[in-house]
């Protein structure tokens, strides 16, 4: 292990550049808990990496954040003094927090050859990616910077009994995909569920047999099978992982090593 180990870091010290690891998807796709398990998987290898967090809603996290939303802005006093909802709060304070984060990226450059990986877990408000410009100012500032890599999560126990929800959420990750540029994964979480035969079929054969499957008739999502799933499903890194059980973490973390 030892040996493998000083192989792969001569490999990354011979042509080295961070790779930023951007991490969105919807609530609860289990975006915390993944940069939890890669952040602790990267400790105990000795792999040096910085984690941000940009949720200034969450009340916890399982890891430490080498910068935190939360230190800097209070979302708290954001909907006090300026009356916002908690959804128009958390695109304020990640615009704030965007609108600086050229010193964190000068920070990153000047310590670029000290560390491998940069974990970057997002709010589950996907607005902020979607349709802000912070979302299109954060992926331009990291990926002309550095490598970058967008993790786009799906919780397929939300999609197992009905696959409209999980194409949905593909096409999400291809509007996210047209905007920021950047090269995209797609993790399938959650795959300890029972019930989940139905995706597990179609997603190990071919994007006709996934709207066979789900008995898709109408005109529109032909389209989509025909225009964008057939394209899609052939270009896109997919993975399919249960981060509890820790079941498909290892693969999806030598394609972290390979990025």
């Amino acid at each position: 292990r030892g040996r493998k180990l000083s192989m792969i870091n001569s490999i990354f010290y011979k042509n080295h550049c961070p790779v930023m690891l951007m991490f969105v998807g919807m609530a609860g796709s289990g975006k915390t808990s993944l940069v939890s398990s890669l952040h602790n998987k990267l400790k105990s290898i000795k792999f040096y990496h910085y984690v941000v967090n940009l949720d200034p809603l969450v009340i916890s996290l399982p890891y430490v954040a080498n910068f935190d939303i939360r230190d800097t802005i209070s979302i708290e006093k954001l909907i006090k003094h300026y009356n916002l909802g908690p959804n128009s709060a958390v695109l304020v304070s990640i615009s704030l927090f965007i609108s600086k984060f050229n010193q964190i990226i000068e920070h990153f450059q000047k310590l670029s050859n000290n560390f491998f990986y940069c974990l970057i877990d997002t709010p589950g408000q996907m607005d902020f990616i979607l349709w802000s410009i912070s979302g299109l100012i954060l992926s331009s500032l990291l990926k002309f910077s550095f490598r970058s890599l967008v993790i786009y999560l799906i919780d397929i126990y939300r999609c197992y009994s009905n696959g409209k929800s999980f194409l949905s959420n593909f096409l999400i990750c291809l509007c996210i995909l047209f905007k920021t540029r950047c090269k995209t994964v797609i993790v399938i979480n959650k795959f300890e569920v029972k019930n989940k035969n139905k995706i597990t079929f179609s997603l190990n054969r071919s994007s006709s047999d996934f709207v066979k499957t789900f008995n898709y008739s109408t005109t529109i999502i032909k389209s989509f099978e025909e225009l964008i799933l057939t394209n899609c499903f052939k270009q896109l890194n997919i993975f399919k992982i249960s981060n509890l059980f820790f079941l498909g973490i290892n693969d999806f973390f030598n394609l972290m090593l390979q990025s």
